[in-house]
């Protein structure tokens, strides 16, 4: 079906980057692409790193960002590797890392603030910004 694009909107895709074959089918379409990383220490899941990267290769065609859920059981290992991988495509992407807004404090701000650290070493964007939906309560 055709789609027509106005000039004056953008269209922003908010996703968690495991489905690059349907990215392809509408980045041309897309603007703006928000992308998570899932950690398999944070969600308790497997890894999705090819996902992720073919992903990656495909949504840096648009203006993009990546977002990190950092939480009590995320291991620096799992870290060191998205960043890794976000360095080796383009380590101009920036890079958010959103504190679990549900594990406020006991020693999670010093792991966002060594996670930045780190972050900055390989990549030349990264903020830390919490978790707004979850704070207001918005799923």
């Amino acid at each position: 079906f055709p789609v027509t694009i106005s000039n004056d909107h953008r269209n922003y895709l908010e996703t968690n980057g495991t489905l690059p074959d349907a990215l392809k089918e509408v980045i041309d379409y897309l603007d703006i692409v928000a992308m998570d990383i899932k950690l398999p220490s944070s969600t308790g899941q497997g890894g999705y790193w090819q996902g992720h990267a073919e992903f990656l290769g495909v949504a840096r065609k648009k203006d993009l960002f990546v977002k990190i859920v950092i939480c009590k059981s995320t291991e620096k290992s799992d870290f060191k590797k998205a960043v890794e991988m976000l360095s080796k495509i383009n380590a101009d992407i920036p890079l958010v890392l959103q504190p679990n807004s549900f594990e406020a404090g006991n020693g999670l701000t010093e792991k966002l603030e060594d996670f930045k650290t780190f972050s900055l070493r390989n990549l030349s964007y990264v903020s830390i910004i919490p978790q707004v939906h979850k704070i207001i309560g918005v799923r």
